[in-house]
């Protein structure tokens, strides 16, 4: 009996100690795909869905992880020069609507290029926009942004590198830093056991819709961890400068440019839809989606979407 006792809690410690070690390392990175990523969902599920992720980033950090750098990054910029963003992977385009009222609210001039390659997100992002006048928005691949060199001061990303994998990411970070002059902001969850869990939880809490509910928990399976996060910025030749966090679960990693600005606005390259010298803000008029033609719901790239419309 003393024996196979003593057996049983050889057996058990052993057990805790392999749970404790996992605990520790963290859960391994996931590569299922987010249910939004797939597509073809019903524009009221997508609504909604859009809907909880404006909630998490008011409520959560997400706006004050991308305004907090943001604010440090235009300090030099002169208060007279118009500053120019992008914002990429822009979803239900909360985050640019939050950057546009930072703009009022400290009275500089913005022209803020929010783009997404799915059709349905940036039709709505656009009808949730109304009065906000600073935004533009344009169906672009985050790999191959249609942009000239230095186009814009800043370029932004929210919740956008989890759905991204390791060589898309590095694609997406090198065309952000290839856009930016001044600096990037990469703000997204952190891979760990206490935002997977607290994703289960919140998302059954707070919310009905089906793609929360699947993809909340699984973003941060998805995630990144900080160092891993690091290597993918230093591999596309950014220069991670500073940290900011929320309460464990979501960072945003500053890196800087050092390069200076194209002048005045003209951003769209003339390979990829538009002329080098002609300005963003004078260019294509809204069009709806080509007759017939599939329309993407992914925000991951390879959607059947043209490149470089530009949507005012």
């Amino acid at each position: 009996m003393t024996y196979h006792a003593s057996g049983r809690a050889v057996a058990l410690r052993a057990a805790l100690s392999r749970a404790v070690h996992r605990l520790r390392q963290g859960p391994e990175q996931s590569s299922e795909p987010e249910w939004m990523d797939i597509g073809q969902h019903r524009r009221e599920v997508i609504v909604q869905n859009l809907g909880d992720l404006r909630r998490v980033n008011s409520l959560l950090g997400g706006v004050r992880l991308t305004l907090g750098p943001l604010t440090r990054l235009v300090r030099d910029v002169p208060r007279q020069e118009r500053l120019r963003i992008l914002d990429v992977a822009s979803g239900g385009g909360d985050i640019p609507r939050a950057v546009d009222r930072w703009a009022v609210g400290t009275g500089r001039a913005l022209l803020l290029v929010a783009s997404d390659v799915s059709w349905d997100f940036l039709a709505i992002a656009r009808e949730q926009s109304v009065g906000h006048d600073a935004l533009r928005f344009v169906v672009a691949d985050a790999r191959r942004l249609p942009f000239i060199d230095r186009a814009f001061h800043v370029t932004t990303c929210s919740l956008a590198l989890h759905h991204m994998l390791v060589d898309e990411a590095a694609d997406m970070l090198a065309e952000m830093g290839r856009c930016a002059a001044v600096g990037v902001i990469i703000n997204d969850i952190v891979r760990g056991w206490l935002g997977y869990f607290g994703a289960f939880v919140a998302t059954r809490l707070g919310s009905r819709n089906v793609l929360t509910w699947h993809d909340g928990p699984l973003s941060v399976l998805r995630a990144y961890t900080k160092g891993e996060m690091l290597d993918l910025a230093r591999r596309c030749g950014l220069r991670p400068m500073r940290w900011d966090g929320f309460l464990a679960y979501r960072v945003a990693l500053t890196a800087l440019c050092d390069l200076p600005p194209v002048p005045s606005a003209p951003v769209l390259s003339r390979s990829q839809g538009g002329s080098r010298d002609h300005a963003l803000e004078n260019s294509l008029p809204p069009l709806p989606p080509p007759s017939g033609a599939p329309r993407a719901s992914a925000r991951r790239p390879g959607g059947a979407v043209r490149r470089g419309e530009v949507r005012r």
